[in-house]
């Protein structure tokens, strides 16, 4: 346990690499993040984020933002796209 007297917007924990990478891996687990908000950002001027899974990608929320200068959608099988109200 960690964070018992920090000051709000003060971080209660930092894992910090001065070189290399960090993993975080569970063998035979889930990583579960769980927090008020969760954010990923990747801070170098051509950075990238990239989920990749065997299986699925799930998102689900009432709301979904996507800004971007290209966007692609590619599916080799079945792509559906649906709505009832599309706005600007």
């Amino acid at each position: 346990m960690c964070g018992e007297d920090c000051q709000p917007k003060e971080p209660a924990k930092i894992i910090r690499a001065k070189n290399g990478d960090i993993i975080i891996e569970a063998m035979s687990g889930e990583i579960v993040l769980r927090g008020k908000n969760i954010r990923i950002e990747a801070i170098d001027g051509k950075g990238e984020v990239t989920v990749t899974s065997t299986s699925q990608i799930a998102l689900n929320s009432p709301i979904q933002s996507f800004k971007s200068t290209n966007s692609n959608s590619v599916s080799t099988n079945n792509l559906t796209v649906a709505g009832n109200v599309v706005e600007d």
